[in-house]
């Protein structure tokens, strides 16, 4: 096992530790199957909010706030949380979210995305994967512990029905970077500090 290993969880069965199970039952509800693009650790919060302020708080955010549809035109709350499950502490944790229309199937990462600093102290060049803020402020994260970002983003009215949102997460001691992998569902199966979650966008 890593020292330190940031991960982010791509659906409720995910346990970091390998390609998370996908195309299986959901333990809770049997007639529904689990996908590895239904990330367990990204939430949407859309108006009226659940909480009267964003959570940095990952039990408040389990308990308090259930994922809703994001809407178009407003400003929503997006969430990622990222866990260090190594037996030292994470420096300089930071994470970055992009959003994509995938109503024609995910596309590629810009062939940029892993060069120098990038994707989360600088922009990947324009392309179909749009950042929702900046990069979170660098924190340092205990063993077994839980870092929650919050990013205020306003839905484009354009915003395709079929969405979906890439988290990446990395800190000093557990580096993202793929380079020559560009293929959004190949970077989620490949690495456990990358995740994704389809959403579906309404009015």
């Amino acid at each position: 096992e890593p020292m330190v290993d940031i991960y982010v969880r791509d659906n409720i069965l995910d346990a970091a530790r390998g390609p998370a199970p996908s195309g299986v039952p959901h333990p809770f509800q049997p007639a529904d199957l689990v996908w590895w693009w239904q990330s367990e650790d990204i939430k949407v919060d859309a108006p009226s909010f659940q909480t009267p302020a964003p959570t940095h708080d990952d039990v408040t955010l389990a308990n308090l706030v259930q994922h809703r549809n994001p809407q178009r035109g407003v400003t929503n709350r997006f969430y990622v949380q990222a866990h260090n499950r190594g037996p030292l502490k994470a420096t300089n944790v930071r994470v970055r979210a992009f959003f994509a229309n995938a109503s024609l199937g995910l596309p590629n990462l810009p062939a940029d995305f892993w060069t120098g600093t990038k994707p989360f102290l600088a922009d990947p060049g324009a392309a179909d994967w749009t950042p929702i803020g900046a990069a979170s402020p660098a924190v340092d994260l205990e063993p077994g512990h839980t870092t929650v970002v919050e990013w205020d983003w306003l839905v484009p009215m354009g915003a395709a029905g079929h969405s979906c949102l890439l988290a990446v997460a990395t800190c000093d001691q557990d580096v993202l970077s793929l380079p020559g992998h560009f293929a959004a569902g190949d970077v989620v199966n490949i690495s456990n500090n990358v995740t994704l979650k389809n959403l579906h966008i309404v009015p």
